[in-house]
């Protein structure tokens, strides 16, 4: 059930406030991200696996590095999809592609140089499924979370996106959102042998945590 609410919400955006959704936004966990994957990929071009990319706004923010690499983003939102490909679909090194549910895509492989997942672990159809991506798909990942997992109790609650403007008033869709309790998160690393070898915060809620997988015994 939880993953049609969230294909049905991330389905309703207005094409054109799709292309613009999120763009306004702070970068500078972004920013991060991009120096440690670009610092930690040893002189190769690395290949980037963005899981819920959206319209690819970390692909617009690799893009101020002026450093190669090969970029892949799965997302369920057809209208999202639709600006990334607006936006980049000319680039030789930019592939996208619309996925009934991201997190069970067969088609992902295990030769990714990094993985990450920006803004979706607490809205999406199971984080459980995403870090058994993140650690299968890549050796090093990351998650940049809107308020990373310092609760006690793990809750579930709705909220509201603003979808578009039109000329009287701004345009809402629901969607459900998840606290995570500090040990759940530490739960979810432990079953998919991943170790914390980077945080970052800009605030007391967001947060970048970088992994590495370990060996499993």
């Amino acid at each position: 059930m939880n993953a049609n609410i969230m294909t049905q919400s991330w389905n309703q955006f207005d094409d054109e406030y799709a292309k613009s959704y999120l763009h306004d936004g702070d970068f500078s966990l972004l920013r991060v991200l991009g120096n440690e994957i670009f610092a930690r990929s040893e002189g190769k071009v690395p290949k980037i696996l963005d899981v819920g990319c959206g319209n690819g706004r970390f692909y617009k923010e690799l893009c101020t590095f002026k450093r190669e690499f090969t970029y892949y983003g799965i997302d369920i939102s057809k209208p999202l999809i639709d600006a990334a490909n607006h936006s980049y679909s000319s680039n030789e090194n930019f592939n996208v592609k619309l996925v009934s549910d991201a997190l069970d895509d067969a088609s992902l492989d295990c030769t990714y140089d990094f993985s990450v997942s920006i803004h979706v672990a607490e809205i999406c159809s199971s984080i459980e499924k995403l870090f058994h991506v993140l650690s299968r798909t890549s050796e090093q990942s990351a998650v940049i979370w809107y308020e990373y997992p310092r609760w006690k109790f793990t809750e579930l609650e709705i909220r509201e996106y603003v979808n578009h403007y039109n000329a009287s008033n701004e345009i809402k869709t629901p969607y459900l959102r998840n606290r995570y309790s500090i040990e759940y998160h530490d739960f979810l690393l432990k079953k998919n042998h991943l170790n914390v070898i980077m945080t970052h915060d800009v605030s007391p809620k967001d947060r970048l945590e970088i992994y590495r997988r370990r060996d499993e015994k």
